[in-house]
């Protein structure tokens, strides 16, 4: 990774370039970091759906699912039972990964229903995966409707009883679920009543915005603004499932630039787990054809993913490792940061609401989010180009005294800091870069 930079650090009077290595070297940073005995909720993770199916779970296939820069793996695809996720919790411990599990014991695939467990049954899934090194939290359910929430609560409650240092993990809907799908409708009140009734430690969503006709990057940034906010107010990180495959008739495959669009605008709203869907393209019916109830839930026509159906590499692979490389630099830098601030720069100006009181961004060309991050005075700004397409060219200005004095990391999507004869700075598609600024 060479991001070519020197004429704008010179041209800023930067003190230090701090860029990543290697991916080797991220490997071993990440593995270092990602001790056992650390809280998953804690800490800035790169998770990846579904692993490998059955047939092709083994030591390869692990280390190649690390090699792509993933922390956590939830394998599904066919991965539902106690010895199917032990065995890939073993495999994951070898290759430095961790594992979410989904256990049909306790997860429900039928969206209108909460699975009822019995006392015997919660112990026995606490009991085999708990005390397991590779082990990061369960899954208990996708896309709830808002009415499962209280049941969800109860389910949540009695496996943290059990065992409170692993989080029950729940991923809601998108705003462009319907409000039968929510359960109102309005997408704010629909997050924040789940939040004030399960409380979890984690907020996580899916939003999948590159579609066949067009994307909805208005409903995506949207969304980003209302979870950030409402994470923030309920003190908790935020997870954002995004796209990394197609699906016949409603997504197309994203390309390198829309990649890394994804991730680096999540990253500058905040967002401290970054969630690929998907790994391993799954069939329709997603592995879950002999389980009773599921046959008519899944019907989507996936391709495309970071490996195909057959197991074989596809360039969103490649795409989604050196995204990766990026956000673990990234991210990391700015995991003790608070995301205070939030400024949208589209044609030059500034939509509401939105700010940041370090840094201005100027230009007919600027299309920008800026993601201001805070901690004891100090500063760090997170330049996203807001459009997957074309360039952004823009001004940057400090305000009163702040000043620039370090680009801790930037993107490698040929993205070229510029300085020409005007002052102008630019950032490729989907590029992005992370500046340290004093006051």
């Amino acid at each position: 990774m060479k991001p070519r930079a020197t004429a704008w650090l010179a041209s800023l009077g930067l003190l230090s370039l701090v860029l990543g290595g290697c991916v080797a070297a991220s490997r071993d940073g990440r593995t270092a970091a990602h001790s056992p005995k650390m809280e998953v909720w804690r800490e800035f993770v790169v998770v990846a759906y579904p692993g490998p199916p059955p047939q092709a779970v083994n030591d390869a296939r692990y280390r190649e699912i690390a090699e792509a820069g993933i922390d956590i793996i939830v394998p599904a695809n066919g991965t539902f039972t106690a010895a199917q996720n032990l065995r890939a919790m073993d495999l994951a411990q070898a290759a430095g990964l961790r594992v979410i599990p989904i256990d049909t014991r306790i997860h429900s695939f039928v969206p209108a229903e909460v699975r009822s467990v019995d006392e015997p049954t919660l112990e026995a899934v606490v009991a085999d995966y708990r005390h397991h090194p590779a082990f990061a939290g369960y899954t208990i359910k996708d896309e709830p409707n808002a009415d499962l929430f209280p049941a969800l609560r109860r389910l949540r409650d009695r496996l943290l009883e059990k065992d409170p240092d692993h989080e029950p993990f729940i991923n809601l809907f998108p705003s462009y679920g319907s409000p039968t799908q929510l359960g109102f409708a309005d997408f704010r009140a629909y997050v924040r009543h789940y939040l004030e009734t399960v409380r979890p430690r984690v907020l996580s969503y899916d939003f999948y915005p590159l579609r066949d006709e067009v994307t909805e990057d208005a409903g995506w940034f949207s969304d980003l603004a209302i979870t950030r906010e409402e994470s923030r107010r309920a003190g908790i990180p935020l997870w954002v499932f995004m796209q990394s495959e197609g699906i016949k008739g409603y997504l197309r495959v994203p390309n390198r630039a829309e990649v890394f669009w994804q991730a680096t605008t999540a990253l500058a709203y905040g967002a401290r787990g970054i969630c690929w869907f998907t790994y391993w393209t799954p069939t329709p019916d997603q592995g879950l054809a002999r389980i009773e109830g599921a046959l008519s839930i899944f019907a989507e026509q996936h391709y495309g993913g970071m490996l195909d159906l057959n197991g074989g590499r596809t360039p969103v692979y490649d795409h989604v490792r050196d995204a990766n490389l990026f956000l673990h630099r990234a991210g990391r830098a700015l995991l003790h940061w608070d995301n205070a601030f939030v400024a949208h720069i589209q044609h030059g100006k500034l939509l509401e609401p939105g700010s940041s009181p370090v840094v201005t961004i100027l230009g007919e060309e600027a299309n920008v989010v800026a993601g201001t991050f805070q901690r004891q005075g100090q500063y760090r700004v997170l330049l996203a180009n807001r459009s997957w397409e074309k360039p952004s060219r823009f001004r940057l200005e400090t305000t009163g005294p702040g000043q620039v004095v370090r680009l801790l990391t930037a993107t490698d999507t040929n993205s070229q800091q510029v300085l020409d004869t005007t002052g102008l700075r630019q950032l490729e598609p989907g590029g992005a870069i992370l500046l340290e600024i004093t006051q």
